[in-house]
């Protein structure tokens, strides 16, 4: 239990690049609202951004703008 509890894979939100990138490159919109989600709330997507991104509309300037706003 102790050995779990101090994983850095336990404590820390870590994310694997896609194989073979080394260059910059555009998250999809699940990584947005789990990126933007994080970072403003500390917590998971709620149903909101889910759905947009289920929908493919997060990545949106607009919509994206509207929700860091709405967050």
């Amino acid at each position: 239990l102790q050995a779990i509890l101090v994983s850095p894979h336990f404590l820390f939100r870590i994310e694997q690049e896609p194989a073979g990138v080394s260059a910059p490159y555009r998250v999809g919109d699940y990584e947005l609202a789990s990126r933007l989600s994080y970072f403003l709330w500390a917590s998971m997507p709620d149903d909101e951004l889910l759905r947009l991104a289920g929908e493919k509309k997060l990545s949106q300037p607009a919509v994206l703008d509207a929700q860091v706003t709405r967050m």
